[in-house]
């Protein structure tokens, strides 16, 4: 009987958790109050040139290499926020975004490898989606 009730106690504890969790990965739009230009000044540009800074003088160490994939993977995550709440307004942008992310993560992905020169051929890649959004929203 006691097994059945830890167990019941546990299932319900598991549900709880499962469903805070839930709530907890839905933001509430109102209180989403990152505009574009807080992205790009918070998130793109910083991680964007020390990216760009690391792989020019080729990392040589695994605490550089820890920091491409950083800022590698914080561009990846900027390139799904940029397409969240309304933020996207045509498809230039939605591709530039997507371009963002598939780049960023040949980064990531090279960076765990240490392949410096493949890294740097995603990370042109990377420029390039901001290039194309920016010939066409940029103020």
């Amino acid at each position: 009987m006691r097994r059945v009730v830890l167990a019941g106690v546990g299932m319900l504890s598991v549900a709880a958790l499962v469903g805070l969790g839930a709530t907890l990965a839905k933001p509430v739009a109102d209180e989403r109050v990152a505009s574009v230009e807080h992205l790009m000044e918070g998130i793109s540009k910083p991680h964007c040139s020390a990216l760009g800074k690391l792989l020019k003088a080729g990392p040589s160490s695994e605490r550089d290499w820890k920091h491409v994939k950083l800022h590698a993977a914080l561009l990846n995550e900027l390139s799904y926020m940029l397409l969240q709440d309304g933020r996207c307004p045509d498809a230039t942008w939605a591709k530039a975004a997507q371009q963002l992310r598939s780049a960023s993560a040949e980064v990531f992905k090279a960076a765990s490898s240490q392949d410096t020169s493949t890294a740097r051929a995603a990370f042109k890649k990377v420029t390039a989606s901001c290039a194309t959004c920016h010939k066409v929203h940029r103020k």
